[in-house]
């Protein structure tokens, strides 16, 4: 069964979101005013969005973003919301307008910002080995806890692929049904190694970026122009690097 957490899809509508207070129905029935993420125009049309194709590392860029609304919504202009579900593709000609979107929760955002900051600032702890053995073990055990509380609420869809390859085979692939699902599925695919990710060193980016089988083991920066910036910095403090501007 392969991850599908790079398909997921989210909708951005034209002219993006903004904060706005909307009376939200609790669990229990009751009614609340609440700081709500919202179309910026009610009838704009929507434009599909695969977040972890654009930011294959999104969960490690909510785990660093700053519990602040305006952080919220600039993530959100660029990715989408975290609770909106799937919405089925519309005939051709045919737009959807952002009115279907419900208006989503700045709490919501704060909680999964929250977790994601604990679960990432574990891992790190577990990874690179730091305290004793006793201390990394009590750290995994809370880790695997936080893991299958998130992971445990989520929605999955579960397809099956005719793959035309030459040899003619079905790929099973599963996905969650929302953004916040497939933060905590990445998450997870990170810290079971699945994949691997990596902060750009070079001056001025400190971007997360992917470290897939395609990538060679000694990939320091995120793309050429980083390393070649670094390749001149260096050079300008007279140093002799043993690298070259053109190996990313």
């Amino acid at each position: 069964m392969q991850p599908g957490s790079a398909l997921v899809e989210t909708w951005i509508p034209a002219g993006g979101f903004r904060i706005a207070k909307r009376r939200l129905q609790t669990p229990h029935h009751g009614i609340v005013t609440a700081d709500c993420l919202v179309p910026k125009w009610e009838n704009a049309q929507l434009t599909p969005v695969r977040p972890c194709e654009v930011q294959p590392c999104l969960h490690r860029v909510f785990a660093e973003c700053d519990p602040d609304p305006r952080a919220f919504l600039s993530l959100a202009n660029c990715y989408g919301l975290l609770t909106a579900s799937v919405l089925r593709q519309p005939a051709p000609g045919q737009a959807i307008p952002a009115s279907v979107l419900a208006p989503e929760p700045i709490d919501i955002w704060c909680a999964l910002v929250r977790e994601m900051r604990t679960c990432a600032e574990l891992w790190e702890t577990i990874r690179l080995g730091h305290g004793s053995l006793g201390a990394m073990a009590v750290n995994g055990a809370r880790l695997s806890a936080k893991l299958a509380e998130n992971l445990g609420r989520l929605r999955f869809t579960v397809s099956a692929r005719y793959i035309d390859d030459g040899v003619g085979r079905f790929q099973l692939r599963y996905r969650s049904s929302t953004l916040g699902g497939a933060l905590w599925q990445r998450m997870a695919e990170e810290i079971t190694g699945a994949i691997f990710c990596t902060r750009c060193p070079a001056p001025r980016c400190g971007q997360w970026f992917l470290l897939d089988d395609e990538t060679r083991n000694d990939k320091r920066y995120c793309s050429g122009a980083c390393r070649s910036r670094v390749f001149r910095q260096k050079l300008k403090s007279d140093e002799c690097p043993e690298i070259s501007p053109g190996i990313c």
